[in-house]
């Protein structure tokens, strides 16, 4: 069994837009797990990282009525430092809203507090290079997102640690407590994908405005 489900901030702006993306995004993810091609060997998208995750949210965007999207974009970037190339994550369009996303990954153990933390960290570290994008390539509004992966040992032990604390529900709940995130989780309720005694349980999706340009 699967639990599946996105939710919205109250001071998101495109919130339409996220919905529809997220939820398009969690149908992938789910497409992809139950594939006759992976559904024996219990493949998942997820634990593939950061550029497989956000494929995946540019190929959403596709499903989507009047929508765009181009990943991996050539920009230019400027900081204190140097002005010089470099690549923004994925820019997405649907209709006469657009948006510009940098996402980052982490991998948790059993750990609330050190998942939130790292996620906030990784959060910030997208929002400055979202802050670096020259002008002419910041494209509607920025949004850091970080994927949460968790991956506990594979014994029985950690499974029933994992499922008492219920990670991903509360990270995104501290998240959305402040307003401008939108979240997005696909979880295996029952035998989580396993491999190199680990196993994947599943995945969090953490969208966050950015009131930077």
């Amino acid at each position: 069994m699967i639990d599946k489900h996105v939710k919205i901030g109250t001071k998101v702006s495109h919130s339409g837009l996220w919905r529809s993306l997220l939820e398009e995004w969690l149908n992938i993810i789910n497409e992809f797990v139950f594939h006759p091609e992976f559904v024996k060997d219990k493949e998942a998208p997820y634990w593939y990282g950061e550029r497989a995750l956000t494929g995946l949210l540019s190929a959403s965007t596709w499903r989507l009525p009047n929508s765009w999207s181009l990943e991996e974009f050539t920009a230019e970037r400027d900081n204190d430092k140097k002005t010089g190339a470099g690549r923004g994550d994925l820019w997405v369009g649907c209709g006469s809203e657009s948006i510009t996303i940098e996402a980052k990954v982490i991998w948790p153990g059993l750990d609330i507090e050190g998942a939130y933390k790292k996620t906030k960290e990784k959060l910030n570290e997208a929002k400055g290079q979202l802050k670096e994008l020259a002008k002419e390539y910041q494209c509607g509004t920025p949004f850091s997102v970080c994927y949460v992966v968790p991956w506990p040992q594979d014994n029985i032990r950690a499974l029933k640690e994992y499922k008492r604390l219920k990670i991903l529900d509360s990270v995104a709940d501290r998240f959305l407590m402040e307003g401008n995130c939108a979240t997005a989780k696909y979880e295996f309720l029952e035998s989580p994908p396993n491999d190199n005694e680990h196993i994947y349980p599943g995945v969090l999706l953490i969208a966050r405005e950015e009131d930077i340009w």
